[in-house]
């Protein structure tokens, strides 16, 4: 698989991934990551919305807001 070929597969399996998890929620989203290792492990999506972050102790959000690895949408 050359590089474009793998490029493109990945973009298409994120906009999939993401169109899947904006359609099936109706959620607010401002937070979307693609993350990997350097491993090359295969990537996972993590995703926050408003409404989830709503839902987290006000004290606990300016820690959590952009951590993917707490994320309510994680893998």
């Amino acid at each position: 698989m050359n590089n474009e070929t793998l490029k493109t597969a990945i973009v298409q399996a994120v906009m999939t991934a993401a169109e899947r998890l904006f359609g099936q929620t109706g959620e607010s989203f401002y937070y979307f990551a693609l993350i990997t290792s350097g491993e090359a492990h295969a990537p996972i999506v993590s995703a926050w919305s408003k409404e989830k972050l709503a839902m987290v102790p006000e004290a606990e959000r300016p820690i959590v807001k952009w951590s993917y690895a707490d994320a309510p949408y994680f893998d």
